[in-house]
């Protein structure tokens, strides 16, 4: 987080027992600093939000490759079907969304 400046902001004080769905903007052309950051504690996300247990939603083309795939779910996330974000809610866990996806990624352009 503070190589790329990626900071946690947080307007109102969420109860724990509760579950939520983090919106993340902007998911930008390579979203990886902002993914490590948010799913580690890069960001302090335990000490912002205690006791608020998440996974995050990442494109299906990330579950692909072994190493990559082993990777992502290490980091904590899981497919971003809907089915899967259903599962997730269904557990009582929160989700992580990087606002955006593919389309941002494919029609960003530099310095706008």
């Amino acid at each position: 987080a503070r190589y790329r400046q990626t900071r946690l902001h947080k307007t109102v004080e969420l109860p724990s027992d509760k579950q939520y769905i983090f919106g993340v903007h902007p998911h930008s052309t390579i979203p990886t600093f902002v993914s490590i950051a948010l799913m580690t504690e890069g960001c302090n996300f335990s000490q912002v939000f205690p006791g608020i247990k998440r996974l995050g939603l990442a494109a299906s083309s990330n579950f692909i490759f072994p190493i990559w795939r082993e990777t992502y779910l290490w980091l904590g996330y899981v497919d971003a079907s809907k089915r899967t974000a259903l599962n997730v809610l269904k557990r009582g866990l929160s989700l992580v969304i990087l606002i955006g996806g593919e389309q941002e990624m494919i029609k960003a352009k530099p310095n706008e």
